[in-house]
């Protein structure tokens, strides 16, 4: 059995490196046919001449994550929740290296991650479903900001841990990590129901219950952190709008209406504009998340459809799709549940395939500082 482990272990640091690999290397490739930007770069962060190849990973928000843990918060950086950051700097003071030190824990929390879920989704599904379910989500194409000083990776390594650790009856190491994935972005609360209805489910003991109540206390802070610095409890909510993103926190805007305006955004501008490629796969991959959940909804584990479905509708309610290939990241149950459904070899290898081509064009854009997600 333990020989078994070992073996199943080394394949997934095997895709993992190979997935990494191919990244940096499609990252420096794409220099010679793209002319990088010059504004938000990671590079004002590098130390110890750090190679190109590694600081490109620290464009867009992995700036603010960097000035954040070097600096402190700037006004609109209460929108970034601190633990990312805040882990950033303290593992700096060992490493002496902001950038390599953010990759460092991204990388070390996919690959972490990615055997936590082998652990997790084997309670259901066979190995070879769980395998090709991790081929897919490394291969889908917001799957590069797990490579990016970003805080992705180290949020889905706490839920995937608050997931097995509840469905093997450790409350106590669920309510811990429920705490930081909720200290680590905003949908980490959503844990906190699907979690419920796991309990409700397995035990109902109220011992256990307040573990899972508690472990919502990681936005609480992040609430209070926000009062004590602006005087607004909920302003990393509410600078959202000044972020560039065209978000709007004041009221809710429906899916309905997102979708209307993304079809004016296809009317009116030209398919050769990056805005284009940026909106068409904004919506293409949103629309197909929510029309799995949809249609495929009796194939997928009630707990796992509903924290799926939230932090996949949750940001549209901001009225845009930007930034969702990032954030169906958090959606990962439903990459096994399609892994379920593409059994014959051809169906998995052209989705695969479609994934990895838009996942190579977006790491050669992002790693040029163009805006993809």
């Amino acid at each position: 059995m333990r020989k078994l482990l070992t073996t199943d272990i080394s394949k997934i640091i095997l895709v993992f490196i190979t997935w990494k690999a191919l990244s940096i290397v499609i990252a420096q490739l794409s220099t010679l046919f793209i002319i990088p930007q010059t504004n938000f770069l990671g590079k004002q962060f590098v130390q110890n001449n750090l190679d190109f190849r590694l600081w490109t990973w620290a464009n867009f928000d992995g700036e603010h994550y960097l000035w954040i843990a070097k600096n402190g918060y700037r006004p609109l950086e209460y929108a970034f929740f601190p633990l990312y950051p805040f882990l950033v700097r303290v593992f700096d003071f060992f490493i002496n290296d902001y950038i390599l030190t953010g990759i460092l824990i991204s990388t070390i929390s996919t690959l972490a991650f990615l055997i936590i879920v082998y652990e997790l989704f084997k309670l259901d599904y066979s190995k070879e479903i769980v395998f090709k379910g991790i081929i897919l989500f490394l291969s889908f194409p917001g799957a590069l900001y797990l490579n990016s000083v970003y805080n992705e990776a180290l949020f889905l390594f706490f839920v995937a841990m608050a997931f097995l650790s509840i469905r093997t009856n450790k409350y106590f190491i669920t309510m811990i990590f429920a705490i930081l994935a909720s200290a680590t972005r905003v949908v980490g609360f959503f844990l906190i129901p699907t979690l419920l209805i796991i309990w409700f489910k397995n035990s109902k003991r109220i011992l256990y219950l307040i573990y899972i109540l508690i472990g919502s206390s990681g936005l609480l802070f992040v609430i209070i952190f926000n009062y004590i610095n602006t005087g607004d409890p909920f302003f990393f909510a509410h600078v959202q709008k000044y972020m560039g993103a065209q978000r709007t926190t004041e009221k809710i805007i429906f899916l309905p209406q997102v979708i209307v305006r993304y079809f004016k955004i296809f009317s009116t501008v030209d398919i050769k504009n990056l805005l284009f490629f940026t909106a068409a796969q904004e919506f293409i991959l949103s629309m197909a998340s929510v029309g799995f959940i949809i249609f495929y909804i009796k194939k997928i584990r009630f707990e796992y459809l509903l924290f799926s479905a939230t932090v996949i509708l949750f940001p549209t309610l901001t009225g845009t799709l930007n930034s969702m290939p990032r954030y169906i990241l958090a959606a990962f149950p439903i990459f096994f549940s399609l892994a379920q459904l593409l059994k014959g070899k051809l169906s998995f290898t052209v989705v695969t395939t479609a994934f990895i081509i838009v996942q190579i064009i977006n790491i050669a854009l992002f790693t040029n500082a163009y805006w993809v997600s």
